[in-house]
């Protein structure tokens, strides 16, 4: 007999979506409950595909100090699966590890995991028995291998699953910080699957067996583009297994590059957005846009589409230009190394680590009149968004693809 279950990670309820500017009041609405949509969205397709269990890789929640109203929604949705006979296993990551206790306590009957590796041995309906070993984050960095701690596949289980928040050594942007991993050390447990959390972008780093990121079932800021969901796996025994991906983002970003070689006013540039397909959308979408210059384009038009204005001008249905920047047609380009292709890489997914940007910041405030003037912008996440945007397109530029 076969096994299903919904692989679900990084839910992040409670998100406060903070770079999103307060131009679109509406839209900052729309990002606080996307999460929360999402969520109730697989909780209802697990119980139309009555899957046998649904596990949850961490970070169910974005803090370690969710709002009430959160912690209730998201029981009333396990309460739901618990209604409808569908078994819950669940871990605590790096943003919503363990401090204090709860005071919204989770249904009775879903499998939680201890600060130390263990294993719930779970019966399905058909009654194969299922092993999940896993563990919860109880401080925000775990330097550990767990991994080390995970069994070796237990020989009286139909299956064996491993859920772990965690990074691949290749992948994390702060080394050794968040359960480090390999894949060669979870493969010397044999299990049957690996449901990973903590990468927001989906990934499969194995086929066989199945060594899986699910990714964020919500992009939640500008890097986090393309659909985002939840894993429908099902196993059975000589046979390989079987992933689907299920869609469930409520809000899209998505990130595009266009030429205004054509476009000499504004109309010019809302008709090259009907063109290109962007302005209409029944799904909400935040598009932030690569406008590539050209020496032609009037200094007004320029100038106007690096406004406030011109983002609201812009923006139509459900679609909203979140980030308007220009790209030089014009520039010299540099040829990177195999070593700083990987650097490049990380950066361009991950960001670039606190204590590096802080290290950067440091000879601009050593001016007076900057530290007199603005003494929190080291610690304001909305120019430090902008700092690292223009950075990284001023790099992008003059690299070599």
């Amino acid at each position: 007999m076969s096994i299903q279950f919904l692989h679900i990670s990084d839910i992040h309820l409670d998100s406060p979506f903070h770079h999103i500017r307060n131009i679109f009041p509406e839209l900052m609405i729309k990002c606080q409950e996307a999460s929360k949509i999402s969520f109730q969205y697989l909780v209802t397709y697990a119980i139309e595909q009555q899957v046998d269990i649904v596990v949850i890789a961490g970070d169910s929640f974005n803090s370690v100090y969710p709002s009430v109203s959160a912690q209730l929604f998201f029981k009333e949705q396990l309460q739901r699966l618990v209604d409808h006979h569908i078994q819950i296993v669940l871990c605590h990551g790096n943003h919503d590890y363990v401090r204090l206790p709860k005071i919204v306590a989770l249904p009775e009957k879903v499998h939680v995991f201890d600060e130390h590796v263990e294993t719930f041995v779970l019966t399905t309906k058909s009654q194969e028995k299922v092993a999940f070993s896993g563990f919860s984050y109880h401080h925000l960095h775990v330097q550990d291998r767990k991994v080390t701690h995970y069994p070796v596949r237990f020989s009286n289980v139909d299956y064996h699953v491993g859920v772990l928040h965690g990074a691949l050594e290749s992948i994390a942007t702060e080394k050794g910080l968040y359960a480090p991993f390999s894949v060669s050390e979870l493969n010397s447990k044999h299990y049957d699957y690996w449901a990973l959390g903590h990468i927001h972008k989906r990934s499969i780093l194995q086929e066989k067996p199945p060594i899986v990121y699910a990714g964020n079932i919500q992009g939640l800021n500008r890097k986090e583009t393309g659909k985002k969901g939840a894993y429908l796996v099902t196993l059975d025994k000589g046979k390989e297994a079987v992933l689907e991906f299920i869609p469930a983002e409520t809000i899209l970003w998505e990130h595009v590059t266009l030429s205004l070689s054509e476009c000499s006013t504004v109309e010019d540039v809302q008709s090259l957005l009907k063109k290109e397909e962007i302005t209409f959308s029944q799904q909400t979408k935040i598009i932030s846009i690569d406008f590539i210059e050209h020496a032609h384009i009037p200094e007004e038009l320029r100038q106007f589409l690096q406004t406030d204005e011109a983002l609201q001008v812009l923006s139509q249905n459900a679609m909203y230009i979140y980030r308007l920047t220009f790209l030089s047609s014009h520039t010299h380009t540099l040829n990177l190394n195999v070593s700083m292709e990987k650097k490049w890489g990380n950066i361009q997914q991950y960001g670039v680590e606190n204590k590096e940007y802080q290290t950067a910041l440091q000879s601009l405030f050593k001016n007076t009149t900057i530290r007199t003037l603005f003494p929190d912008l080291l610690h304001d996440d909305v120019f430090k968004e902008e700092v690292f945007s223009k950075a990284i397109n001023t790099v992008e530029q003059q690299i070599n693809h």
